[in-house]
């Protein structure tokens, strides 16, 4: 993702906050979880961790339905079993791209 992209994603977690408290469940799709949220799933994470780490950049903490949406898919055992096994991998491999 470039950095245009990154800002693309924040506009639309800031956006979208209440929008999540309208589907009923976990998920973008209520209570079963969707492709959306599949692969939404691993570009939050990288948000999370990258831009957390090089531009310390969270989340804020009153959208507070992003959290939650954030909470449930990282949670998932698909999600553990597959994610980077270091935030140290997800940071090097950014490295490149964020102090080229």
């Amino acid at each position: 993702m470039t950095v245009f992209s990154w800002c693309n994603m924040c506009f639309f977690i800031r956006s979208n906050d209440n929008n999540l408290l309208t589907y009923q469940g976990p998920y973008v799709n209520g209570k079963k979880i969707s492709a959306v949220d599949l692969s939404l799933a691993p570009k939050l994470y990288h948000l999370k961790v990258a831009l957390g780490h090089f531009k310390k950049w969270y989340v804020p903490e009153s959208l507070t339905h992003v959290h939650n949406y954030m909470e449930s898919l990282f949670a998932r055992e698909s999600f553990q079993k597959t994610k980077t096994p270091k935030e140290e991998y997800l940071i090097a491999g950014w490295e490149p791209k964020v102090n080229p």
